[in-house]
């Protein structure tokens, strides 16, 4: 059981039923970069880091924040072996 579920349950078990379903979707998280850096977001969907100098100016395809999913577990084929 996921432990927002379980959070949810001991708050208010009324609200465990609207939240779950959130929760079968996909779950994001926005990651801040790191201080003097920015995202940009590639055609592909990909990030990368870019540097800026002083303040951050936001252009297209830049932001301080990236929202990438969370994966809940491993796949089912298990880790790969490096040769």
């Amino acid at each position: 059981m996921y432990s927002i579920e379980r959070w949810i349950k001991t708050v208010n078990k009324d609200y465990s039923k609207l939240f779950k379903v959130c929760l079968t979707d996909e779950v994001r998280m926005k990651i801040k970069a790191p201080p003097g850096y920015h995202w940009m977001k590639q055609k592909d969907g990909t990030y990368k880091f870019m540097k800026h100098k002083g303040k951050f100016v936001p252009h297209k395809g830049a932001s301080l924040f990236a929202d990438f999913p969370i994966q809940k577990r491993h796949t089912t084929d298990g880790p790969k072996k490096r040769s």
